[in-house]
């Protein structure tokens, strides 16, 4: 399974995956190591890939896209064609994972929208069985 883009020099591909590494590392909030650790990879040849030296094979791309919690396609395209809510997604959700706070008011959020669902729903059936009884 290719991901490379064919038409472009190796050394266009290389510079894009870098970009795109760096990117997401950064959306992720993790430095070179955190991220060599959770793809399972040596941190100097991480490095060698963040500084533009050489790029991961395939199986390493599927790695990368793992520990960065994105698609291939995110690491090997140019930039420029990639959706800036998919980078500010990254951002919350990196937010998310390593901030207490933030996670609880986030799930304080959803909980208090999800009762105030269910108060709605409780009046609509008070409203409909008040009239039932009331014929």
């Amino acid at each position: 399974m290719a991901h490379r883009h064919e038409h472009l020099p190796a050394s266009s591909q290389t510079e894009i995956i870098s970009a795109n590494i760096r990117t997401y590392m950064k959306a992720n909030n993790l430095n070179q190591k955190q991220l060599a650790d959770l793809a399972g990879i040596r941190l100097s040849t991480l490095n060698s890939w963040v500084s533009g030296k050489s790029h991961p094979r395939d199986r390493n791309l599927e790695k990368l896209a793992t520990a960065l919690h994105v698609d291939i396609r995110d690491l090997t395209e140019d930039g420029s064609r990639r959706s800036h809510m998919r980078i500010a997604e990254h951002q919350l959700l990196s937010k998310y994972n390593e901030n207490r706070d933030f996670r609880l008011y986030i799930e304080y959020g959803i909980a208090a929208e999800k009762c105030q669902r269910l108060q709605e729903i409780n009046r609509k059936l008070a409203e409909e069985l008040g009239d039932d009884l009331q014929q």
